[in-house]
């Protein structure tokens, strides 16, 4: 297929995104599950964000330096 990091991490992104709709459509009913899937998905956000702020702080003390 590829041998691009970046591009094989998104496939992987979003198989899982494909993954969690199957089961979320699966399992509609069951709040504990759905309450699971939604705070996993949004820890992940958070650390997502976290690692967009740290690098945009490396890059702005690199253009400083």
């Amino acid at each position: 297929m590829t041998e691009d990091q970046a591009a094989l991490r998104q496939i992987m992104r979003l198989r899982g995104y494909s993954l969690m709709t199957n089961v979320l459509e699966d399992y509609a009913t069951d709040m504990e599950l759905i309450t699971l899937v939604g705070t996993t998905i949004c820890l992940g956000l958070t650390q997502m964000k976290l690692i967009i702020t740290a690098g945009a702080a490396m890059y702005d003390n690199m253009a400083i330096t």
